[in-house]
């Protein structure tokens, strides 16, 4: 999934008397463009903030038609990939005069505006004052997909664009502007305008929704700004405006993740003005976006000061990636992730924090953040590719395949995993942390088999076999904590047979209650049964070995030689020759099978 990147212009106010100094301006600007584009800049849309013409003719707007084409061939974009807004430039003034002060007046609330724009007639009349700019967006734009708002003013176009779904929500802030200095704190958006275009907006589950109006919000009459603004900074992550002529950049934090608010300053306001226009490049795998200025110099006649500055995005999520699937899939596409595919899983999809870190010889679990400071570029490469992968499934999945995003973004996950393997190779312990941290993730994500354990349940054995009861008795404390009640039920066995060789009194009574456990449980096993006897009997507790050793022989039959073995030990303890005849008895039976 790669950046996208778009144009920001804004504030043309392109005119016939002007015709010479917005040719030295305009053609500068895209001079500038068309370098930056044979330079590898690939532009995928430009968004146009109004005031495209000045006083909203038909004949300004042949001239704004004439500059879209030319920015259009220097871009390389076709012509429906230009998204534009009227701005109070846009509007024709001189054209019902009355009506437009009777609004103004009358609309008051957000019950004024909604009745206004409902009355087709009414609304209809007072939009002829756009009508210049209507025309020309019908003509010039007859092509583009959109969907319009129900009262006509606003529209919603949804682009694709290598796997990233973008809505783009046009709005008409200029409806009710006059152009002067009389429209800050006048003018209305109106909330079904916007309420209608952010239902469109969100009908198509898209990932970024990026919002466009000319003016800046505190141009809005209060009680609209109130109802409109945060409705707009919850589901816009990027928003547009223009008017102030000069470039600036806000970012809102709400309760729905981040909103940045741009202006692009004005893209020609005079010859000796410093006119702007915006690239903005937005990385989806590394949620940040890149806003570049650039700004014409009057004594240099060209666009050649520009200043950068990043920002932090929150995406929308259309549904959650369940643990257990990922690692089901990482295993599937990265060969030798079985012992690390549910810590990758949780890694991927924000659930653990900490990576591996290597400082000096060792290696220690930290935040990615941290990487920078080790001087290991490698390693933090690495890591930032892989978590850059885990960005791209929570982005697309219930959109793609796990299968499907693995293939076409899921190389850095590859190469994370053998960097993983190479480190581990000098860095022993670190298999066994990440083992740890793999138990942990499958444990957490309910893995309900015992497959994603197979590699610390191997441990365990390889632990008692060596007689490393030390280590045998750490690995098994934590197993024994798992959700995995299979899992579970292994760590606790193995616990239980460490706690047994203690001499502590504490640690043996543990061991019985544990075993105890284990023969009430799903999981219990005939060892089970005659552990614990044997425990009871060496305690003095004759009566409870004895029935377990009759409860171990009903349940595993098959095993009756072992339980009469622990129970010729009870009757050499008691002396119960009623209890030594019944295990023959037992014995014997199972012999007639």
């Amino acid at each position: 999934m790669r950046a996208v990147t778009w144009l920001h212009i804004s504030d043309l106010h392109l005119r016939e008397s002007e015709a010479r100094s917005q040719q030295a301006v305009l053609s500068a600007m895209l001079d500038d463009i068309t370098h930056r584009c044979a330079s590898g800049l690939v532009v995928d849309f430009v968004l146009a903030t109004g005031d495209l013409a000045f006083s909203g003719k038909d004949l300004e707007y042949n001239l704004v038609e004439s500059f879209l084409g030319e920015l259009s061939s220097a871009t390389g974009l076709p012509g429906d990939r230009i998204f534009c807004v009227p701005g109070n430039h846009d509007v024709q003034r001189e054209r019902h005069k009355t009506l437009f002060s009777g609004a103004r007046q009358h609309l008051l609330s957000a019950n004024d505006v909604y009745t206004f724009l409902a009355d087709t007639e009414e609304r209809d009349t007072l939009l002829v004052r756009q009508d210049g700019f209507s025309r020309f967006q019908k003509r010039v734009f007859a092509k583009q997909e959109r969907t319009q708002t129900a009262d006509g003013l606003a529209y919603v176009s949804v682009l694709e664009i290598d796997d990233l779904r973008i809505a783009i929500i046009g709005l008409n802030s200029a409806w009710l502007s006059e152009g002067g200095d009389t429209d800050e704190r006048q003018l209305v958006l109106g909330e079904h305008q916007v309420l209608d275009a952010i239902g469109i907006a969100e009908r198509a589950s898209p990932h970024v929704v990026i919002g466009m109006q000319h003016h800046p919000f505190d141009y809005l009459k209060r009680f609209d700004q109130q109802s409109t603004q945060r409705r707009l900074e919850d589901v816009c992550h990027l928003f547009h405006c223009g008017h102030l002529h000069q470039p600036d950049a806000t970012q809102a934090v709400t309760h729905s993740g981040k909103c940045l608010t741009l202006s692009a300053g004005a893209s020609f306001e005079s010859r000796v003005f410093h006119n702007a226009y915006s690239v903005i490049e937005l990385d989806p795998l590394h949620s940040r976006s890149k806003v570049t200025f650039i700004q014409y110099r009057p004594p240099e006649g060209a666009f050649s000061y520009e200043s950068n500055h990043s920002y932090s995005h929150d995406f929308s999520v259309l549904a959650s990636c369940p643990t257990v699937e990922f690692a089901i899939s990482i295993e599937k596409y990265c060969r030798g992730a079985t012992y690390v595919s549910y810590y990758l899983a949780a890694l991927l999809l924000g659930d653990v924090t900490d990576v591996p870190i290597r400082t000096g010889e060792t290696i220690a679990f930290g935040a990615p953040a941290l990487l920078s400071q080790q001087n290991d570029s490698e390693l933090m490469e690495a890591t930032h590719g892989a978590l850059a992968v885990g960005r791209a499934v929570r982005l697309l999945y219930g959109r793609k395949s796990l299968d499907e995003i693995l293939t076409n973004h899921g190389e850095p996950l590859r190469a994370y995993v053998e960097t993983l393997r190479v480190l581990g190779m000098t860095n022993s312990g670190l298999q066994e942390q990440l083992l740890m941290r793999n138990d942990d993730a499958a444990s957490l994500a309910g893995a309900e088999d015992t497959t994603p354990f197979r590699h610390t349940l191997g441990l365990l054995e390889d632990l008692l076999v060596q007689g490393d009861w030390e280590g045998l008795r750490e690995l098994a404390e934590r197993c024994s904590k798992f959700r995995n009640s299979a899992v579970a039920a292994k760590g606790k066995r193995a616990l239980a047979l460490c706690l047994a060789r203690s001499t502590e009194q504490d640690d043996r009574s543990r061991a019985i209650c544990l075993y105890r456990g284990l023969t009430i449980s799903t999981y219990g096993e005939a060892e089970d049964w005659a552990s614990l006897a044997t425990m009871l009997t060496d305690d003095g507790n004759h009566e409870e070995a004895k029935t377990t050793v009759q409860d171990g022989i009903c349940t595993f039959p098959a095993k009756i030689d072992g339980f009469v073995e622990v129970g010729k030990k009870i009757v050499e303890a008691t002396g119960d020759v009623k209890f030594r005849d019944e295990l023959r008895m037992h014995q014997a039976e199972e012999g007639r099978k």
